[in-house]
């Protein structure tokens, strides 16, 4: 199984669980798709945020972004991705900046 077959297991184990109402498992389930995502390359976490980010804003789900997935998926990315356009736009870009050294 590649790694996003993974993360997209884990992503839906998490859901079911999430819309069954089960707490505890849920936040199991919900830890075990993050460090599956801090664990994944680059271009795998940025297309999976770019997805969520889709289907949350596009198309107004109304799934609830724990403090876990925000914190440690979705910030992330998003603050690399804007790092990256503020690079492009003021000529720095092929330099890696903190966050992409951490995360890279």
């Amino acid at each position: 199984m590649s790694q996003a077959e993974e993360i997209a297991t884990s992503w839906q184990v998490y859901r079911d669980l999430e819309n069954r109402g089960d707490r505890a498992a849920m936040l199991g389930a919900l830890e075990t798709f993050v460090r599956r995502m801090e664990g994944a390359a680059i271009g795998v976490r940025e297309t999976w945020v770019a997805a969520f980010l889709r289907e949350k804003f596009d198309a107004k789900s109304d799934l609830t972004v724990r403090g876990p997935l925000f914190q440690r998926v979705l910030f992330p990315a998003v603050r690399l991705s804007l790092g990256a356009q503020h690079e492009l736009r003021t000529g720095r870009a092929g330099k890696a900046s903190p966050a992409q050294r951490r995360l890279g």
